[in-house]
C-alpha cells in the first residue's frame, strides 16, 4: 500500500513492467479510489505484423535482414 509522506505524496506501484503511454491525473487533482492515474503497456509481449511484396520475400529476405 502506498503511504504518504511528510509532502502528502504517495509512492504508486505499477501492477507490471512496461510503459507510461497516458497520464490520466495530474499531482494535486481529487480522485475517486477507483480511478485510473495512469494508461499503461506491457512491453514483455509486443508483436508486429507486416505485409511484405512478394518481390522481396522471394529474393530471400528474411527478418532481421537489413
Amino acid at each position: 500500500p502506498a503511504k504518504g509522506g511528510p509532502s502528502g505524496a504517495a509512492a504508486l506501484v505499477a501492477p507490471l513492467s512496461g510503459y507510461v503511454l497516458e497520464q490520466l491525473a495530474t499531482p494535486g487533482q481529487r480522485v475517486d479510489a477507483a480511478a485510473p492515474l495512469f494508461s499503461l503497456a506491457d512491453s514483455s509481449a509486443l508483436g508486429l505484423e507486416i505485409q511484405v511484396a512478394a518481390s522481396l520475400a522471394a529474393a530471400g529476405h528474411r527478418p532481421g535482414a537489413p
